[in-house]
């Protein structure tokens, strides 16, 4: 509830491995659940100011089309990701926060 999102909910809908990858101008989020869901949702990303928007396309099977986020980051002392949702467009701003911002993301491999 601390995040916006119910504890039942976040543990049911939200709970899994989520993996980003910003490259060239293009933004994917892969997510597997852990109750078995799994998704993906892709974006162009510009920068707008000291803002990164992510402007999703649709695509056969994604869940986050006509989705516009604007994201901001920044690299911990360890190198952990922590991203900051400043707006979002159609979709649910408390939860998508909630799952940007709920835990710091780690760098996997260069790609």
């Amino acid at each position: 509830m601390r995040t916006g999102v119910l504890k039942s909910v976040a543990q049911s809908d939200w709970a899994g491995l989520y993996t980003i990858t910003f490259k060239d101008g293009k933004f994917l989020n892969t997510w597997q659940g852990e109750q078995g869901q799994s998704g993906k949702c892709q974006a162009n990303y510009e920068l707008v100011g000291d803002i990164v928007r992510l402007t999703y396309y649709q695509t056969t099977g994604q869940e986050c089309e006509d989705e516009v986020d604007d994201l901001q980051w920044r690299l911990d002392d360890q190198g952990l990701l922590h991203l900051h949702l400043v707006a979002i467009k159609n979709a649910p701003f408390a939860e998508i926060k909630a799952n940007l911002e709920a835990k710091p993301y780690q760098k996997i491999a260069d790609q």
